[in-house]
């Protein structure tokens, strides 16, 4: 577990004031906009920000000096990667699965600068061999390229909902003569 107090460079009975300001001196000296090339700034600034969020929280606070890593809820705590495997795994390996929603299916679709102007439709494979269907390119989707066909991504477990399909109207290179 790594130790916060030093992190931030504060002492151990440090009140909320000192942590706070140690943490802004050193979000803005190691902040990644600063430090564009420097990869352990981008390191550092994560550790003090993940400090501060620890010893600003009186309840945090006083279980990390208990020892214990920070649990947010019972949720964090099964949730969590032990080893690879979650406590769930671990605590109820024969448990049944619960619902679980499909998880979201991206794709990039190519399609025409005229069409992305003036709109239109464009067919496309649909995932998990669903065959095909055609979409409609709003007019001016250039300036929002993105379509959501709700239900149509992964499929859910358990009888949960499937997942959204996302396609993005990407402008088609123009075939030079």
């Amino acid at each position: 577990m790594p130790n916060y107090y030093e992190i931030l460079g504060v002492s151990k009975d440090a009140d909320l004031r000192e942590i706070k300001r140690a943490y802004h001196m050193l979000a803005r000296l190691y902040h990644p906009d600063r430090q564009p090339d420097d990869e352990t700034a981008d390191q550092r600034f994560q550790e003090a920000t993940e400090a501060y969020h620890c010893l600003s929280n009186a309840k945090c606070r006083r279980a990390y000096d208990r020892g214990f890593d920070p649990v947010d809820s019972v949720e964090d705590l099964l949730f969590r990667e032990e080893s690879g495997r979650k406590w769930t795994d671990i605590l109820l390996p024969g448990a049944p699965i619960s619902p679980k929603r499909g998880k979201d299916v991206w794709m990039v679709c190519p399609v025409s600068t005229d069409r992305l102007d003036q709109g239109g439709t464009v067919e496309i494979s649909l995932p998990f061999g669903r065959g095909k269907t055609f979409v409609s390119v709003p007019v001016h989707a250039r300036n929002i390229p993105w379509c959501r066909i709700i239900g149509l991504g992964e499929p859910g477990k358990k009888g949960a909902p499937n997942g959204d399909f996302w396609i993005f109207f990407q402008q088609q290179e123009e075939k030079k003569a």
